[in-house]
């Protein structure tokens, strides 16, 4: 139980940090394109925020980054990034990219879903 109000402490202190990254794409700085062009091509989901997602290829520890960009940044601008465990309700290729020491490097616990905000 402590250590999941630590993680929540955690987590929310990276959602609100400005510069808080994944592979390389940090919010408020990357564009959906810079994540097209690191990543691959996916398709891109319109909405309230426009999303891009991506699995990772390891069987044993799957997971699935979703990098969305909304009206404060233009649509254009990384301004969320969303790390979940089960699959979500898009179409996300495998990338490489993804590995599960990804996770560790940042700061990610495997099975609990974290959303980075700007």
């Amino acid at each position: 139980m402590r250590a999941a109000g630590l993680f929540a402490l955690v987590a929310a202190s990276l959602a609100q940090a400005d510069g808080a990254s994944i592979a390389g794409i940090r919010l408020g700085e990357h564009k959906l394109q810079d994540v097209l062009l690191r990543f691959g091509n996916s398709p891109l989901r319109n909405g309230e925020v426009d999303e891009l997602c991506y699995r990772s290829e390891s069987p044993l520890e799957p997971y699935w980054v979703i990098f969305g960009s909304g009206p404060q940044g233009h649509y254009e601008t990384i301004t969320q990034i969303r790390v979940v465990f089960s699959p979500p309700a898009l179409t996300c290729p495998p990338s490489a990219r993804l590995t599960p020491g990804l996770l560790t490097q940042s700061g990610i616990r495997a099975g609990k879903p974290v959303t980075l905000t700007r």
